[in-house]
């Protein structure tokens, strides 16, 4: 810029000379701004983050029982009344369930078999064994059970996680009498 006289000394522009809205995101180069030149809480509610990577618990529903006390000798599987409703947030996430139980054979040769239903429809264990068996060979067998699966539901509708459970020979066995506490556990995993 063409000038009168002495050239005048230059002054450094500092973010005083600088009024609200005059810097528009639009005025930024991407990579300009990063991480460290952060330093306070932004308000993200309603947002999409992006590139901080899966694996993040989102949430976590818990439902317990005290005297489970369920038999049955059917040879298909039924409700145990242990259950669970959660509702995750993207299509994108997973649930991982963790059941605590125990079951009980009830008599010698015979054997019972857990899984974890969702929405009282689909088996997440395979179709004929569940997800584990106990099996009483030569005397009444009583143990505690655990079931833990990743399901990839691809919904942001409410989901029902249930255990259920069944008989190898339509014989009696029977869940719970012998814990406190029997747990369904359900924690939304960012995908």
């Amino acid at each position: 810029m063409p000038f009168i006289g002495n050239k005048p000394t230059p002054v450094p522009l500092t973010s005083a000379d600088l009024g609200d809205g005059i810097v528009t995101s639009a005025k930024i180069a991407n990579g300009t701004i990063v991480g460290d030149d952060i330093n306070s809480t932004f308000d993200l509610t309603g947002k999409t983050v992006t590139g901080a990577g899966g694996g993040k618990v989102l949430q976590v529903v818990q439902s317990i029982l005290t005297a489970v006390n369920v038999s049955t000798s059917s040879t298909s599987f039924v409700s145990s009344g242990l259950s669970v409703n959660i509702t995750p947030s993207s299509t994108s996430n997973k649930v991982l369930i963790y059941v605590m139980t125990d079951s009980d054979t009830n008599a010698s040769g015979r054997q019972i078999y857990l899984t974890i239903f969702r929405d009282g429809t689909t088996n997440l264990g395979n179709a004929s064994g569940g997800m584990t068996n106990m099996y009483g060979d030569s005397s009444r067998f009583i143990a505690s059970a655990t079931l833990v699966h990743l399901d990839a539901p691809s919904s942001i509708s409410s989901l029902s996680y249930e255990l259920y459970f069944r008989s190898n020979s339509a014989t009696s066995v029977k869940l719970g009498g012998q814990s406190v506490n029997h747990s369904i556990v359900c924690m939304e995993i960012e995908g």
